[in-house]
């Protein structure tokens, strides 16, 4: 065995001086140790080790391309063609400094603000996500104003269609946000560059309205972010589904408070053209019981009544009611109707098939072109010409240019609009044989109407304006037969309609009686003053010395021997 093994082992013995020469080399040693693992792993993972390192060194990469509304200063402004162009500010009465768009409601505004971006650098494939919070500022008002604000994305020296965009009433009382997406390779196609505009908007027709964005951000998304991503520019569209109906521009309603017959009209309205909303524009609220029932049904904007158009002074309602509704085609594009003309058949295949549609008032269109009933894309060529032709408007004749100038303009762009036979919107006529059809014949309707013109103003007080459904019940005109149609919802108008072969009475008697709303109202006492159609006075008041002198009795004979008898010489006294 050997002795060594067994030897007994000795504790080290450490002063002071040894432990303090010992700590430096275990240091040394530790240190060594720590490093050679570190260059160890180093090496077995060196290019994993630099990825690493210059994902820190990097800052994270992003696909913003904007993360915040440009300042003022940033954005072009432009107005559209005919409404001029709001103030645009900061507004910094919300928190933050935002760019808002101020409408006044004496004007017809359409105010668009751009912003230019860069997105040449961006993977073909991505899609362009462009989001928008919008404040209204000021007094939320009972009804909405007249306006619309658009988001949009645009090509820079692309094709015309190569857009972008949406369109949406402005904000209520809580912010609203918009978004829209559009793939990058569509909207440059075309295009001689690789830049796009950011577009901001505001049109509002004589309507108060002010809207700040409040924020703006653009990004590249990838196609599984974005599910519902709008991957090309839209087509043009047909004519929107929006209808508009305009009433109470004056404080006493034109002697017409809304009343039963208005309500039948929109129902019908609302049946056969199938909305996505129904406009109705007032400067004063309408009340009453029909107005209560109709409300519900309606998304009512507050406007003004234009007081002149182009600097030329608009006098009469009338006229204003015929400017204001060129604006709002014109802006908005939809079907107009006057609350008097009730639908009798879809019209979803007309707003499908053309840019405008209109109708022949008289025969042939020996009136014109009628305004009561119009089909309408935005912004369409012959509503601009049209419009247009106001910067030289007079009252001097009373549908000289709202009826006789779409006609005239008709014959030189014949392609510019769909003009449909005066049967389809306008039978019967105006003159006092269609009203005895309308309210004294039982049938009277053409087979193929579209609509049917109920020339209100000639028998409001004495028949309309206190109408109830018990009357209609209890009558058998024509006028009675479809209005029951509606209210019960039928609409089923056979029992109105002529038939196959059937010509529509003479009611010589009517004609030739002294006092036709006698007749037509079937009743001893009338409710109201009678018209007396058969009297020899101008039934236009003063207006119709000054349109005689103009030679209207000879142009416009089928108005002027109604409404002018005296002035045309046509009284025997």
């Amino acid at each position: 065995m050997n002795v060594l093994q067994h030897a007994p082992r000795r504790r080290p013995r450490y002063d002071g001086n040894e432990a303090r020469s010992l700590v430096p080399s275990m240091i040394g040693f530790l240190c060594i140790s720590t490093l050679s693992t570190v260059v160890a792993i180093s090496v077995q993972d060196h290019a994993g080790a630099d990825q690493t390192f210059q994902q820190q060194k990097q800052p994270p990469q992003s696909n913003d391309l904007l993360s915040d509304a440009p300042p003022l200063l940033q954005w072009d402004r432009s107005c559209g063609a005919w409404g001029t162009c709001a103030p645009v500010t900061e507004a910094t009465d919300i928190g933050k400094k935002a760019v808002r768009i101020d409408a006044p409601a004496d004007e017809w505004t359409d105010t668009t603000l751009r912003w230019r971006v860069e997105i040449g650098k961006e993977p073909d494939d991505c899609i362009l996500v462009l989001s928008a919070r919008l404040r209204l500022l000021g007094v939320m008002e009972k009804a909405k104003p007249a306006a619309q604000v658009r988001l949009a994305l645009e090509a820079d020296g692309g094709v015309s269609s190569a857009r972008c965009e949406v369109h949406d009433d402005p904000p209520g009382e809580h912010p609203m946000d918009l978004r829209v997406s559009c793939g990058r390779r569509a909207l440059l196609q075309g295009g001689s560059t690789s830049r796009a505009s950011v577009v901001f908007g505001l049109a509002a027709v004589r309507s108060a309205a002010s809207v700040a964005l409040e924020s703006l951000s653009l990004r590249c998304a990838a196609n599984t972010e974005v599910a519902t991503a709008s991957t090309s520019p839209a087509p043009p569209p047909s004519i929107p589904p929006l209808l508009h109906f305009i009433f109470g521009l004056s404080p006493d309603f034109g002697g017409k408070p809304f009343g039963l017959v208005h309500h039948l009209v929109i129902k019908s309205a609302l049946h056969f053209a199938s909305p996505a909303t129904a406009r109705f524009y007032y400067a004063h609220e309408p009340s009453g019981k029909w107005w209560a029932q109709t409300l519900p049904l309606l998304s009512p904007r507050l406007v003004m009544a234009p007081p002149a158009v182009f600097g030329r002074p608009l006098r009469r309602f009338a006229h204003k009611a015929d400017v204001i509704r060129l604006e709002l085609l014109l802006q908005f594009g939809g079907v107009y109707l006057d609350l008097d003309v009730m639908l009798l058949a879809p019209i979803t295949p007309l707003m499908q098939s053309h840019e405008l549609v209109l109708a022949h008032e008289g025969i042939d269109g020996s009136i014109g072109l009628g305004n009561a009933l119009m089909l309408t894309r935005p912004n369409s060529t012959f509503m601009r010409r049209w419009y247009g032709a106001y910067t030289n408007f007079s009252d001097h004749v009373w549908n000289g240019f709202s009826v006789r100038f779409p006609l005239k303009l008709a014959l030189e762009m014949p392609t510019a609009v769909h003009v449909l036979d005066y049967g389809a919107f306008y039978w019967p006529p105006w003159n006092a044989w269609g009203v005895a059809q309308l309210y004294r014949s039982s049938r009277c309707l053409l087979r193929g109407a579209t609509a049917v013109h109920l020339w209100e103003t000639k028998v409001w007080r004495t028949l309309l304006s206190e109408l109830t459904p018990e009357d209609l019940h209890a009558q058998t005109s024509c006028f009675a037969n479809m209005a029951r149609a509606v209210l019960s919802g039928s609409y089923d108008f056979e029992t109105a309609t002529l038939r196959p072969g059937e010509l529509a009475e003479e009611n010589v008697a009517v004609l030739h009686s002294t006092s036709l709303l006698t007749h037509l109202l079937g009743a001893p006492t009338p409710r109201g003053p009678v018209v007396n159609l058969a009297a020899c006075e101008n039934l236009s008041g003063n207006d119709c010395v000054a349109w005689a002198k103009a030679g209207e009795c000879e142009k416009n004979p089928q108005f002027m021997q109604v409404s002018c008898r005296r002035a045309c010489s046509l009284c025997n006294d």
